[in-house]
């Protein structure tokens, strides 16, 4: 704003419009508590609400990654990491070093967030890290001594990075990462049953069924399958949730890659005809624009199935590639054998959704 009296650039002086009591009392009145929320309204900006909420909340900490609750709440088992704490990160706790060759740590405070990352992603609780740091505790001349210079203030001090090393964890890490196997001291080897997150297997136990009897009968289901799950696993890698509905969008060649190397051609046919059917259970929320792909919701809002078994015998992973030659037909009989354990057939046709004689006939 430029005051009056101040010179124009085409010559003269600025003038002030109507009286000085009235610009006094503009300069002095505070403006309605709505304006800015009005004027936000009309630019189309405006913001969700921000709702305050404790320190030692997490509000993206669900029950599928955390157990527990309030100041004993931490990560589930099936994320917890088992190796041990960085060098560097062991050392600041410790005994507060700070190594200069770790050039994110500027100071105290990223050394400080970063051993409390590695403690939370290890099982640490904040009970545990207050034990950790306490009088008697292996951490008092490291990390402790990062929060006694907040005198009273410091448990608080605690309890903020504690909540933020949880949202950081779980929106940057364990959401784009499957559940890690429990130590074992044999090498090779893999984890049977579901993986990835609760949700997102229900929603591909869902759309499965739904393939299964829209495309009864026909091999094409199979394909349609392997495209299902391949947008199911970029979901956990690249998607987002927005009200609790999974968006994902990513380009032809990587679902490829993705989908046990079908054709580009053949993603974009699929994509193309299950959204002209009635019920599918994704839907195109945005062309694509310039290097940007398509983003599709993945939807349940046509439930075909209910049964909490379903979702048991999902694992959100990438189709290998093995399946182009051995045949996308079989992949479904030998992962139910292979991941989830079954062994009768009436059980594994079933739950494969094929007749006795095709399965026998494989």
């Amino acid at each position: 704003m430029t005051p009056p009296g101040s010179p124009c650039r085409e010559g003269g002086y600025r003038q002030l419009d109507g009286t000085l009591e009235a610009a006094v009392e503009a300069f002095t009145t505070r403006s309605e508590p709505t304006l800015l929320p009005r004027l936000l309204m009309l630019l189309g900006a405006l913001n969700p609400p921000v709702r305050s909420t404790p320190a030692t909340q997490t509000p993206t900490a669900t029950v599928e990654y955390t157990v527990g609750a309030g100041d004993d709440q931490r990560i589930s088992a099936p994320y917890v990491r088992h190796d041990p704490l960085p060098a560097d990160v062991l050392a600041y706790a410790t005994h507060g070093t700070i190594n200069p060759a770790r050039l994110t740590w500027q100071s105290n405070h990223e050394a400080r967030q970063s051993v409390i990352v590695n403690a939370i992603a290890r099982g640490h609780s904040l009970a545990t890290l207050r034990e950790m740091i306490g009088p008697n505790g292996p951490w008092r001349q490291g990390l402790g001594s990062a929060y006694t210079r907040y005198d009273h203030r410091g448990d608080q001090a605690l309890s903020r990075d504690v909540a933020k090393a949880f949202d950081w964890l779980i929106n940057n890490v364990l959401k784009s990462s499957p559940p890690r196997h429990k130590t074992k001291n044999s090498p090779g080897g893999y984890t049977p049953g579901p993986r990835g997150p609760k949700d997102l297997r229900d929603w591909l136990a869902n759309a499965i069924g739904w393939a299964d009897r829209e495309f009864a009968g026909k091999r094409y289901r199979w394909t349609v399958h392997a495209v299902l799950q391949s947008i199911a696993f970029y979901a956990v890698m690249t998607g987002e949730q927005r009200s609790g509905t999974w968006l994902v969008g990513v380009g032809g060649r990587a679902l490829s890659l993705s989908s046990g190397l079908l054709s580009e051609d053949t993603i974009w046919r699929v994509f193309a005809d299950l959204r002209e059917r009635a019920g599918a259970p994704l839907v195109l929320v945005r062309h694509h624009l310039g290097t940007n792909a398509d983003v599709y919701a993945l939807t349940t809002q046509n439930r075909v199935t209910h049964d909490p078994a379903a979702a048991e015998r999902i694992r959100i992973e990438p189709v290998h590639d093995a399946w182009i030659v051995l045949g996308h037909h079989l992949r479904r009989i030998y992962e139910l054998v292979a991941h989830h354990g079954l062994t009768n057939k009436a059980d594994i046709y079933a739950a494969a959704a094929v007749p006795r004689a095709t399965g026998d006939a494989w």
